[in-house]
């Protein structure tokens, strides 16, 4: 039995133009929720909820907790979104062997610097809070 082999797109696959205007708009859908969830983490506007921000034990414990956190993280979530935006433009105007490349870039570096951001905010708004439990 041989194993299976991984068939590469055709010479001839193209994306069309609606598939990249959709791939764009993921995108920008993506960079908007994540520029507001900056902007309100910023502002200390993002009050606790069960759907958006970030939610750890730590932050749905106590509210303080949660609006420093995320005004912390605000910059990282903001620079998160910019990069998802910036994603924009090669998916519409490179060659086709570049869209799922630049796609996954986009996505997965907004998803890296977010959790990065996120992670430093709570270990550095709850480190006083940990030393004292110690």
């Amino acid at each position: 039995m041989t194993a299976p082999v991984l068939v590469p797109l055709a010479a001839d696959a193209q994306i069309s133009l609606a598939e990249r205007i959709y791939l764009a708009a993921c995108l920008v859908v993506l960079g908007a929720v994540l520029v507001t969830l900056g902007r309100m983490g910023a502002r200390r506007t993002l009050m606790p909820n069960a759907l958006f921000g970030i939610r750890t034990r730590r932050t749905m414990r106590s509210e303080r907790v949660w609006y420093e956190v995320h005004a912390v993280a605000a910059p990282w979530m903001l620079t998160a979104g910019f990069v998802a935006f910036i994603g924009i433009i090669p998916v519409l105007l490179l060659r086709e062997d570049f869209v799922f490349l630049t796609m996954l870039l986009s996505v997965g570096t907004s998803l890296v610097i977010t959790v990065v951001g996120a992670v430093g905010a709570q270990r550095r708004v709850t480190a006083p809070e940990r030393q004292a439990d110690r």
